[in-house]
């Protein structure tokens, strides 16, 4: 699959290459294509249908030159029945294509289930990994897929179905446990494999199809470590729709991404599901990956009771990680006025994209009444975390009012772009900050805090006319990177529009349309997370939206 240089593939590195000078991803080093095929002429799927054969004549790639990490390449069925045909089958079809033409494109099929085989049959075309130290790490692939009305096939009153068209899995261990021992310590027996990540749907009773992605640990015995639902971004039936898919591979650092249509569903450096650490890999035995199903399709015995299922595939590219200059304005707009929310936050855990920290020191977190409504204890503090991460150039807008509860700290707080530093997701040591304790945010004097970003203070510290703000950067605490006395003031009762522009290294802090600061030279890391921060004080937020900033300008609008 690597190349065999033509004119059109010259041509094609050259504009990776101005790609790469012109823009990278936030946060990720640009990505270098490393296969791309549309199924085109000398294209085809070999008689046996284990292998894709040939030169993509329209991109100059070889289905049979392998790049990079990958050490094989082929379709897999679990059939063992010699008739394969009459359960699966994959070839390549003339048909109407994701641009409303015609086009070459895979099609593979699914027809029913071997009983011979043990697992359930599947048809899938999968990328196998070279041995460490040239396995698998990372990588981007981004594709068209045509699904069928997939409500044809389940009865809506049926209590649940599922459907997965990605995987990547670890090889299978030495460590698994025998049926006995799983029975007598109730947990599930294992899989197949050592720990796995899919992409898939999800149906319930009464609902649509959403999407679901999930890590789980199949040996020693099987435990789905963390899930993820989204059913916000729609999922296309009958109509072809863009799928952009990324994984890294790793202990503490690892990510997932996956997008339809350039509608985010999940990233993980962005929104942290319940239980998810940053591990994308087996937590005691880590092994490197086996292989990455991009284009699968494995569901439950149910389907074929309708008829076969199909698949279409048009386009597919392979890039090392995010091409050049990929999703900037992915996370962006966004918007939140809390109307038709009801959700108390006390728990600590991810409810309506928010997580809460100070519970334990008495302090409250609620969404009710279209607002985020944050109570902190006598003498206590409370955060209220974004659950999505933020990155690059970024405009904050929010409204906060303090209410009146006979005290006048008045404290109005922004965490900025808050990032643990080894990588570890903010929200998996969320726990550690429960008390609300300010020193386990900003660390103090402690050099070696784990955690950095931005912290821009707004305060009456006890004269409502007389307010204080303060610019920092942690770590370590201090010093003061910029402050202002006196301005404005910090009342009660008062709904203050509250606007933060970050462009580069320069930080603007506006209130009620009045600049407070504009400071050149601010350090911060380059994505995190915002979080509301008061101590002593009983406040309610709203009216927030993130954008990217108009170029920075003397104006203070």
């Amino acid at each position: 699959m690597e190349i065999r240089l033509t004119a059109y593939r010259i041509m094609l590195c050259l504009a990776a290459w101005i790609s790469v000078l012109s823009a990278t991803t936030a946060g990720e080093p640009p990505g270098r294509l490393l296969f791309q095929s549309g199924f085109e002429s000398d294209t085809s799927v070999d008689a046996e249908m284990k292998r894709l054969l040939g030169m993509d004549r329209a991109t100059g790639y070889d289905w049979q030159v392998y790049p990079d990490w990958i050490a094989d390449a082929r379709f897999v069925y679990l059939v063992r029945d010699p008739r394969l045909r009459d359960f699966v089958e994959s070839r390549i079809i003339t048909a109407d294509g994701p641009h409303g033409t015609p086009s070459r494109v895979l099609e593979m099929r699914s027809s029913k289930d071997d009983p011979r085989q043990s697992s359930t049959t599947r048809n899938e075309f999968s990328w196998f990994s070279h041995a460490a130290p040239h396995d698998f790490r990372e990588g981007f692939v981004r594709f068209w897929l045509k699904l069928e009305d997939l409500r044809a096939f389940i009865p809506e009153d049926q209590e649940h179905s599922w459907y997965m068209i990605m995987e990547w899995k670890e090889p299978p261990s030495n460590d698994r446990w025998s049926l006995e021992k799983c029975r007598k310590l109730g947990v599930q027996p294992p899989g197949s494999n050592n720990y796995r990540i899919n992409i898939g749907l999800e149906k319930r009773a009464g609902s649509g199809f959403c999407w679901r992605i999930m890590g789980q640990q199949a040996h020693p015995f099987r435990k789905t470590e963390w899930t993820y639902e989204n059913r916000t971004v729609p999922v296309p039936l009958e109509q072809w729709f863009l799928v952009e898919a990324y994984l890294r591979k790793d202990r503490s650092r690892g990510r997932v991404y996956f997008a339809v249509n350039g509608k985010v569903v999940l990233d993980t450096d962005v929104t942290c599901p319940d239980h998810f650490t940053g591990r994308t890999e087996h937590a005691t035995n880590p092994l490197p990956l086996k292989f990455w199903s991009p284009l699968k399709m494995y569901h439950g015995k149910d389907y074929w009771q309708v008829r076969p299922t199909i698949q279409w595939y048009d386009d597919l590219e392979l890039w090392s990680s995010f091409p050049p200059g990929y999703g900037q304005d992915r996370h962006v707009p966004l918007e939140d006025d809390f109307e038709g929310i009801e959700a108390d936050l006390c728990d600590g855990d991810l409810h309506a994209g928010f997580w809460f920290e100070g519970a334990e020191g008495g302090s409250t977190a609620t969404i009710a009444d279209g607002r985020l409504d944050v109570k902190a204890g006598p003498r206590k503090g409370a955060t209220v975390w974004l659950g999505r991460k933020l990155s690059g150039d970024i405009q904050i807008d929010v409204d906060v009012r303090v209410l009146d509860d006979g005290r006048d700290a008045h404290n109005m707080n922004l965490l900025l772009f808050f990032r643990d530093r080894s990588g570890r997701p903010l929200y998996a040591s969320r726990a550690d900050r429960f008390g609300g304790d300010y020193r386990l945010i900003h660390g103090g004097t402690n050099a070696q805090h784990p955690l950095t970003g931005i912290i821009v203070t707004f305060l009456a510290n006890g004269d409502p006319e007389n307010p204080r703000v303060r610019l920092r950067h942690v770590p370590p605490f201090d010093p003061i990177v910029h402050e202002v006395n006196g301005f404005y003031h910090a009342r009660h009762e008062h709904t203050y529009h509250v606007r933060v522009r970050r462009r580069g290294n320069r930080l603007q802090y506006l209130l009620d349309g009045r600049l407070v600061f504009d400071v050149a030279d601010v350090t911060a890391p380059e994505s995190g997370h915002l979080g509301f921060r008061t101590w002593d004080t009983h406040l309610w937020w709203d009216n927030l939206r993130i954008t990217r900033p108009a170029p920075l300008d003397e104006s203070t609008s």
